[in-house]
């Protein structure tokens, strides 16, 4: 008898099918990338935020951020006792933190696609430097490298289960 191999293609097929069916709906993926409040893991978007936050360090170039200026660091001390730098009231904080309070997102333009911030107007003057505005850059937001390597491996995951026929959106993977 001569060896011979067999394959069945029929579930690799329909594994495949299902696996492109998957990328038509990509919001639970994206989801797990954004991180929930309750998580603070680094690898997602609020958890970077988190810990920009705590740390007071720009995710993106690891620089400490700036102190306060001495006149506004008294008066804050004043109105907002043991506050840290970049919160007063929280407002910011919260609206990247949290959920429903002032973020824009995360909003889902279609099922591919996704944008998260803040609604908070004065937030675009910490994030990046203006020659009309006198706040120092104390960036909170950024996609670092450590986040696209942990992306990647999530996508990687995700593919490899689709392919297999083990749904992907299923569990805590």
């Amino acid at each position: 008898m001569i060896p011979k191999f067999e394959m069945q293609m029929d579930k690799v097929v329909a594994n495949f099918k299902k696996s492109i069916d998957l990328t038509k709906n990509l919001k639970p993926l994206m989801q797990k990338i954004l991180g929930d409040e309750e998580s603070n893991l680094p690898w997602t978007m609020r958890g970077s935020v988190i810990k920009s936050f705590k740390d007071q360090v720009s995710p993106d170039s690891k620089e400490n951020w700036q102190p306060l200026s001495p006149a506004y660091a008294k008066r804050k001390a004043k109105e907002y006792p043991g506050m840290p730098t970049l919160v007063a009231t929280g407002t910011l904080f919260n609206s990247l933190a949290r959920k429903n309070s002032g973020s824009v997102g995360p909003f889902y333009p279609s099922d591919t696609s996704m944008q998260w911030g803040t609604s908070v107007p004065y937030a675009k003057y910490h994030q990046s430097t203006s020659p009309r505005h006198t706040l120092n850059r104390r960036a909170f937001m950024a996609i670092t490298k450590d986040q696209v390597k942990a992306w990647n491996v999530l996508l990687k995951q995700y593919a490899k289960d689709a392919m297999t026929g083990v749904d992907p959106l299923a569990g805590n993977k």
